[in-house]
């Protein structure tokens, strides 16, 4: 009987050895294929912001000589991007950086105060205007007039959000 005891205490140390060589082997594996997802993380960034692209707006004001200033403010992502009070024959020039691969802010919404009126307008949407080819040479040119603001594209001013 005190041999049968002696066996099973060995046989129960033998098993607690393989478990503890296992978790180490389970470790070192896990460890790896950390380091392997960073490593693809870091040699993917580089080429994820080369994708970003350069677009300017421009946004002109062709209101009669005598009218009332255009502010106006524009956002993207929820972040103010640009501001500026233009008058007649002045010219309202931002770019932004847009870079799809990350999730970045794809529109740019500008606020319009004229006197006493307020307009918000998506003055770039990345879809609508890079994509769709509406913004060509990554230039989207704007013109605010009596009826309304205008946008340049195939060789025509054409109205797109009345007043």
């Amino acid at each position: 009987m005190y041999n049968q005891k002696f066996y099973s205490i060995k046989k129960r140390k033998k098993k607690k050895k393989k478990k503890k060589t296992m978790t180490r082997s389970n470790n070192q594996i896990s460890y790896l294929f950390i380091l392997t997802i960073i490593t693809l993380i870091i040699n993917k960034l580089p080429l994820a912001e080369s994708e970003a692209t350069l677009y300017e707006i421009l946004i002109e004001d062709e209101f009669p000589g005598g009218s009332l200033p255009m502010n106006i403010t524009c956002q993207a992502g929820g972040k103010s991007i640009a501001a500026d009070s233009i008058r007649t024959g002045e010219t309202m020039r931002f770019s932004y950086y847009f870079d799809t691969s990350h999730g970045a802010p794809y529109k740019v919404k500008c606020i319009f105060v004229i006197g006493i009126r307020t307009m918000s307008f998506v003055m770039f949407d990345y879809y609508r205007d890079a994509v769709g080819g509406r913004c060509k040479e990554e230039v989207c040119n704007w013109s605010g007039m009596e009826e309304g603001l205008y946008l340049y594209y195939d060789n025509l001013y054409r109205l797109i959000y009345p007043w």
